[in-house]
């Protein structure tokens, strides 16, 4: 089968349309302009504005001046949800009606100008944390064991809760420490959020 020349140079024409439209949306540097980091769409991202911050929402599209945001948004209506608390002084349980705002996941555009910083955690998931939590809390209660170690088993005792306390924090402390980092992006100082598309 023969294909004709004029087909061939139309779709080689199509393949550099297409090729020329894909742009990144990046932050660069506002004192090294060649300095870009390019911002995934795949990530959740909290965005900081002088008036609200949008914690957690995706990014689903971008133009030359405003980014496309699905999240949570306030419908301008609250609701009546009933709360129940124990009180402290009769220790009965009581209900209380708390007037709460209504929330539902919408589109938004937020524009580039009015986003003062941006945030990203290191890891999507945080829930491999938790048993490092677990050793946190037992360092914390070690504390309050440990002057029962030293009245029972004097100086050996001590270092025996030293070794405890030591073990703990070095398991927990490293980990919840690089666990809850996230990459800050100050728009007003350092950076400016862009569009770049494939020459």
């Amino acid at each position: 089968m023969k294909i004709h020349p004029f087909v061939l140079l139309l779709c080689f024409i199509s393949a550099q349309a297409a090729a020329q439209s894909t742009s990144h949306l990046v932050l660069q540097s506002q004192n090294h302009p060649r300095k870009h980091k390019q911002l995934p769409l795949r990530f959740e991202y909290t965005f900081y504005t002088d008036s609200t911050t949008y914690f957690l929402d995706k990014i689903i599209g971008y133009t030359d001046s405003s980014l496309q945001l699905v999240g949570s948004v306030k419908t301008g209506r609250d609701t009546l949800v009933r709360q129940s608390f124990r009180d402290k002084a009769t220790k009965k349980w009581k209900d209380s009606l708390v007037l709460s705002a209504m929330y539902h996941v919408d589109t938004f555009q937020l524009p580039f100008n009015g986003i003062r910083k941006i945030e990203r955690d290191w890891f999507r998931s945080r829930g491999w944390m938790l048993p490092f939590a677990y050793f946190a809390g037992g360092a914390i209660l070690g504390l309050v064991l440990g002057p029962v170690a030293i009245i029972n088993k004097g100086k050996e005792g001590l270092r025996d809760w030293l070794r405890f306390e030591a073990v703990l924090a070095g398991l927990s402390a490293p980990t919840l420490f690089i666990g809850s980092r996230s990459h800050k992006y100050d728009l007003k100082q350092k950076w400016i959020l862009v569009v770049l598309y494939d020459k």
